[in-house]
């Protein structure tokens, strides 16, 4: 089953609708809940992660610290299962904002000098912090996976994603 294929199809009570990208651990869609019209992002690990068998163990056991983590600049986490070809997916609020990277990029002065706003580092690290007490550790973080909301509030993403197996 190929990404393009998963397009209308469903997934639960999701609705598979756009295939956003595909990345080195994921594909990642939007689908909209058929009982209360919200929408969501679907991750699905990729072929060659799914395979491995240590990867998906333990692909399962840190979505499911990282979905425990009520915390405010996380991406909360509905579900987690695996697909009728047995790669997993994980279900998470889809989120309206600009990641950190791009907004840098677009804008040359502050990328030249990135400021943060202190409320901003204070509000990432307590999402760290509050992953680490639960022993999770991003394995990728950087401003790829911080999505900037319109209300200019930090949103960590990824947390929970296993790092890359070593070839």
């Amino acid at each position: 089953m190929n990404g393009n294929s998963l397009v209308g199809q469903m997934l639960g009570p999701y609705k598979i609708q756009l295939r956003y990208t595909v990345g080195a651990h994921s594909e990642i869609f939007s689908a909209r809940h058929v009982d209360n019209d919200r929408l969501f992002v679907i991750k699905i690990l990729n072929p060659s992660l799914a395979a491995n068998k240590n990867y998906v163990a333990e692909f399962h056991q840190r979505m499911a610290r990282a979905r425990a983590l009520p915390h405010p600049n996380l991406v909360p986490i509905h579900e987690t299962g695996n697909l009728p070809d047995g790669r997993p997916y994980v279900v998470m609020d889809f989120i309206q904002g600009e990641r950190l990277d791009v907004l840098l990029a677009h804008n040359q002065e502050r990328a030249a000098k990135p400021i943060p706003s202190l409320l901003q580092i204070k509000a990432l690290a307590g999402a760290l912090t509050m992953a680490a007490e639960h022993d999770l550790v991003h394995e990728a973080f950087s401003p790829q996976n911080i999505l900037v909301l319109p209300t200019a509030a930090p949103v960590l993403l990824n947390l929970g994603m296993p790092a890359l197996p070593v070839p």
